[in-house]
């Protein structure tokens, strides 16, 4: 995959998508850089959003709400499971 001297990649990249989830591949130069853009949907912010936004503006706020918010709601989910898989499988005891 080239930069600018690679007229099938440049070609490739005009018309179609390459990426993962929301984010579309604009730019590729071999073994130095990728750059990629964040497809909104429906002008919808997220909190990934938010976060890197944050970054972005050197604003500390919201780069921690973001991280605390993720601790906390992966704690309450694996708690969840775990209580969840003692009540499903017989074979754990209390």
């Amino acid at each position: 995959m080239g930069g600018k001297d690679d007229p099938w990649a440049v070609q490739f990249l005009k018309n179609d998508s390459a990426g993962f989830g929301p984010y579309r591949l604009k730019q590729l130069v071999r073994g130095q850089q990728a750059v990629f853009e964040v497809e909104i949907v429906f002008s919808w912010g997220g909190a990934g959003q938010y976060a890197v936004q944050g970054v972005l503006n050197s604003d500390i706020y919201p780069v921690l709400g973001f991280v605390l918010f993720s601790a906390i709601f992966s704690l309450v989910v694996y708690v969840a499971v775990d209580l969840i898989y003692v009540l499903v499988d017989p074979r754990i005891s209390h």
